[in-house]
């Protein structure tokens, strides 16, 4: 957990106005707006104009797109101090996703040439902007490798890892529960599965006593297990 004197929030990561303070805090908070979302209330629309990048500041974010098909993909959830939106970083006009708020969040906007400026005044900023961007870029590719030749188990088992990496906890010695309640709708959307083929992988991993499962709560029961499991992609 770390503490943004921009935002005075304490963040899952390192957000990239974490290590200003005084001055540097303040002219981000002049040139930058902030807002406070409902749960499920649209940040940005894929295809929108996208001149501003988001940082979230406080809560989660859902990322999701559609396929030239109509499909809806969900791709993955935002921890707070996280950037979201950074198309326009790249030259891109327009959001290739949609943000969407997946709890009561806290977001602040900054146009990408105020964040061009402040990058060029304070290096910090800078660096970790782009070590935010270098792990997006390698989440995108590793995921995409254990993806390509997956079967519907592993790709199951892979998404419980990843989401109890990033959002899990230990409940009790050997067991780790995720800290998200996801219908098999939500969780068939991050990995492209019917919600009917999720419902029947959980049940296995369930009688396999490898996970459980009360309503939309997750509990990882053998963490090593579901490691093995994927060891050889």
């Amino acid at each position: 957990m770390m503490k943004c004197s921009v935002c005075d929030t304490v963040t899952q990561i390192p957000c990239i106005f974490s290590a200003l303070e005084g001055k540097g805090a303040k002219q981000v908070r002049q040139c930058s707006r902030s807002i406070m979302t409902r749960q499920n209330e649209l940040i940005f629309q894929q295809g929108s104009s996208a001149a501003e990048i988001a940082l979230l500041c406080r809560g989660k974010m859902q990322l999701a797109g559609r396929t030239s098909l109509g499909q809806r993909l969900l791709l993955r959830f935002v921890r707070s101090g996280e950037l979201l939106g950074t198309a326009s970083l790249a030259g891109r006009p327009r959001y290739a996703v949609c943000a969407l708020a997946f709890e009561e969040a806290q977001v602040r906007f900054i146009h990408h040439e105020n964040l061009d400026r402040l990058c060029a005044s304070y290096p910090p900023v800078a660096k970790v902007l782009i070590g935010q961007l270098a792990a997006a870029q390698y989440r995108v590719c590793r995921q995409v490798g254990r993806l390509a030749g997956a079967n519907a188990r592993e790709r199951v088992v892979q998404l419980l890892l990843s989401l109890c990496e990033a959002y899990g906890y230990e409940a009790e010695e050997g067991s780790w529960q995720v800290d998200l309640r996801l219908t098999e709708s939500v969780l068939g959307e991050m990995i492209g599965l019917s919600r009917a083929t999720i419902s029947r992988e959980l049940s296995r991993l369930r009688r396999e006593e490898l996970i459980e499962r009360t309503g939309q709560t997750i509990m990882i029961q053998d963490k090593h297990e579901l490691k093995r499991i994927i060891s050889s992609l």
